[in-house]
């Protein structure tokens, strides 16, 4: 869905008018059934809501990013909407680089922990999903063997997965343990690097001392009229 999102934003990010984008086939698809399941998918996935703080910040942090990095940006959005894409996340932090991880992978793991749940076929099916999902954020590579790839992602990346676990409610160190932040696959180290670097640019407020971490979001939450967040 990825390659779809960066088709609607493009056009409808001008007027902020997602119904009619997608009235428009600004997603290019050729058949009107197509149409309706890519805008059941990408409401399902990325709410296109503007009334919600968690795309207001999306829209925000999508115009400052490069192309190159915005389907990093859909998969940190897509890992509070997708329960199964962020229980398939520890698969992508425990691969090494270089590893193969297959679709197959991932079919075994939703079975594990839905035992019975789906039938075989749509284990199968799902297995692929999530595996498409990671490659298409950079994570995988590879027609078939898909092999982990190492992600480095930039400062408005990592304020943007900081500002989602914001949102969401973690505050301090819980920020830097969170779903989004751990989905980087960063050092801590990394982590802190950006995240500095984030603040130099009015993206957050980072301070550290110790092992005492404090993360806020004033400037933003202002600019983007989210309030009731503290």
């Amino acid at each position: 869905m990825c390659a779809e999102l960066q088709s609607l934003m493009a056009q409808a990010l001008t007027d902020c008018s997602f119904e009619r984008a997608l009235a428009e086939n600004a997603t290019g698809k050729r058949t009107r059934s197509n149409q309706n399941k890519t805008r059941q998918y990408l409401h399902a996935l990325y709410d296109l809501d503007r009334g919600l703080p968690r795309f207001r910040a999306l829209m925000a942090f999508w115009e400052m990013t490069a192309p190159s990095e915005q389907p990093l940006l859909a998969l940190l959005y897509a890992l509070g909407k997708d329960s199964l894409l962020a229980e398939s996340a520890h698969l992508l932090i425990a691969c090494p680089v270089g590893a193969s991880l297959p679709a197959a992978i991932f079919s075994q793991k939703v079975s594990e922990r839905h035992p019975g749940r789906y039938s075989e076929e749509s284990v199968a099916a799902i297995g692929q999903r999530l595996a498409s999902s990671w490659k298409q954020a950079g994570y995988l590579r590879g027609m078939y063997a898909n092999r982990r790839t190492e992600v480095m992602p930039g400062y408005q990346v990592l304020a943007f997965a900081m500002l989602l676990a914001y949102l969401a409610g973690a505050r301090g160190q819980f920020i830097l343990q969170s779903p989004e932040v751990q989905a980087l696959c960063l050092a801590e180290s990394r982590i802190r690097e950006l995240a500095f670097e984030a603040s130099k640019r009015d993206l957050m407020r980072f301070q550290s001392a110790g092992a005492v971490i404090t993360v806020s979001f004033e400037t933003i939450l202002n600019k983007l009229d989210i309030h009731d967040q503290g």
